[in-house]
């Protein structure tokens, strides 16, 4: 029998890593206080102590937590024995990212340990996810007055919150609009706090995110079975507005200067199914190119870990000078450790959405992970990190946490 003592003290160390991940406290301690990692021994600390208890309470790793394993450790192998066989000097510190993935992969089995250690003392992850994701997204228009240190570069005219990274804090957005679909129950809390999250993820100006979010609310209707008046209402509500904005496009492009006005008029070209013109062309096209040029050089076995973290030849085509890394994911497995790499990869993604969607429409918890899955997924085809963001080491380990448990529940009859 779990004593008081030991239920507080579980329940503080979960409170605790959710806190340190979604709030991205590291990040707030650099805008702030100018100090780095100012967080990251309280967060292994408690990531440590997680994966302890979780070991202790014979937690079963699932199915899809060893394919990610296996995945991860795959392209860690691979891509360190490619080093020895590659002239990329721009090849990151090999050991330097062995313990930024070791330490992810650590918040990850922490993450997954969470959702057995919620239920044992009581507690409703979703409740507090939703919690800390409102608390993240409501400082969203205030990324660059948190920045009084200015060791980060944030962008004024977007939206960046605690992340000082516009697209981090709507994807932060994105899952909360993910959690109030999937837990709120009451109509009138859900609809405001739908509202607050979409408007939140608007403020970031990143397309990729409202892309999610569009994706996530229509997906939700679907796994419903039904169309809501209120649902209707929505959508007619959307596409008037979406009509309105494409009609008065120029007006409102002309309201902003600068960069906020390329954002405005990439966002309002998605609606108007405009195709983009080379002024506000992405650079990433171009960051996908160098990356497809060097995983041509070495298929089999790729580059080397962190070649394609900054790129040789991506200081001269983008970012004014500064190495840059692919800004995919994938091309990042196939480009630093080769073709089996990416391959187990991208079978690890296609399995935990096959899975996650089976259970989605009779599970909350199974379809929570299969938005966060989406979100995850997509948020790999934009950004070459997404395995280095604790929030993502956290939620990924939360959402096949939920998946074992919805999965589980399904052999026992009772969904």
């Amino acid at each position: 029998m779990m004593s008081a003592i030991d239920r507080l003290a579980i329940s503080g160390l979960v409170l605790l890593l959710m806190a340190i991940c979604l709030l991205n406290l590291n990040g707030v301690g650099v805008m702030l206080l100018g100090i780095n990692q100012l967080f990251s021994p309280l967060l292994l600390l408690s990531a440590f102590a997680l994966a302890i208890i979780g070991f202790q309470q014979n937690v079963t790793l699932s199915r899809a937590l060893l394919f990610y394993l296996m995945s991860l450790v795959a392209y860690l192998v691979i891509g360190g024995i490619a080093v020895l066989f590659t002239d990329n000097t721009l090849t990151s510190s090999v050991p330097g990212l062995l313990f930024r993935y070791s330490t992810g992969l650590l918040i990850t089995l922490a993450g997954y340990y969470a959702v057995s250690c919620c239920y044992s003392v009581k507690i409703e992850p979703l409740k507090w996810l939703l919690i800390f994701a409102f608390v993240a997204s409501f400082f969203i228009p205030f990324g660059h007055v948190l920045n009084v240190s200015g060791q980060i570069v944030v962008d004024n005219q977007r939206g960046a919150g605690l992340f000082g990274n516009p697209n981090e804090a709507g994807i932060i957005a994105a899952i909360g609009l993910a959690v109030t679909l999937v837990y709120v129950r009451q109509k009138s809390t859900a609809l405001l706090l739908s509202t607050f999250f979409i408007v939140m993820a608007i403020l970031t100006f990143s397309k990729a995110v409202l892309f999610m979010v569009f994706v996530i609310f229509m997906l939700n209707q679907l796994f419903k079975g039904r169309l809501s008046t209120s649902f209707v209402r929505l959508l007619i509500l959307f596409l008037t507005v979406s009509l309105l904005l494409v009609i008065f496009r120029a007006d409102i492009i002309a309201l902003f200067d600068g960069t906020q006005a390329q954002r405005i008029e990439q966002f309002l070209n998605i609606l108007a199914f405009v195709p983009e013109t080379e002024s506000v062309k992405s650079s990433r096209g171009d960051l996908w190119l160098l990356g497809l040029n060097e995983i041509a050089n070495s298929p089999v076995i790729g580059n080397g870990l962190g070649a394609l973290h900054s790129m040789q030849g991506a200081t001269a085509a983008v970012n004014g000078g500064h190495a840059q890394g692919v800004h995919n994911s994938y091309l990042l497995k196939f480009g630093d450790a080769g073709i089996v790499a990416f391959v187990l990869f991208l079978a690890f993604v296609c399995y935990v959405f096959y899975q996650s969607f089976a259970l989605a429409k009779k599970d909350l918890h199974a379809r929570f992970s299969f938005f966060y899955f989406f979100i995850f997924s997509l948020d790999c085809m934009v950004t070459h990190n997404v395995e280095l963001l604790r929030f993502h080491n956290f939620l990924l380990g939360l959402s096949l946490g939920f998946l074992c448990m919805a999965q589980r529940k399904q052999r026992l009859g009772l969904v």
